[in-house]
């Protein structure tokens, strides 16, 4: 298994190589920084993440510090640090493809 996706790899212009590598990045930090927020940690540990896919994590952040889960029902509160993360992983995968995109693109 491991040589089919070496392989598939080996085949992909750098463009490529270079989003599909940084999309594994933000996959590897998004699951490194869920696995705390299960567990009940504080939405402190969401940081890595957002460092890593800035610039584009600076719009999800924006809009969270004018949010207030106050209103939230007392059931729903488990789902707030879930409501954080999710966001900011689009964020890096969105990053990841206009990398793609703009590498590509000054190739030609």
């Amino acid at each position: 298994m491991f040589h089919q996706l070496h392989s598939r790899f080996k085949r992909l212009d750098l463009a490529q190589k270079v989003a599909a590598s940084y999309a594994i990045l933000v996959a590897i930090v998004g699951v490194a920084t869920l696995i705390p927020l299960a567990a009940g940690k504080d939405s402190v540990v969401i940081w890595p993440l957002w460092m890593i896919t800035l610039p584009m994590s600076i719009i999800p952040m924006i809009i969270f510090q004018n949010i207030s889960f106050e209103g939230l029902p007392e059931q729903l509160l488990w789902a707030i640090p879930y409501i954080i993360w999710i966001p900011f992983m689009l964020a890096g995968f969105t990053q990841a493809w206009v990398l793609q995109r703009l590498l590509r693109r000054s190739k030609k």
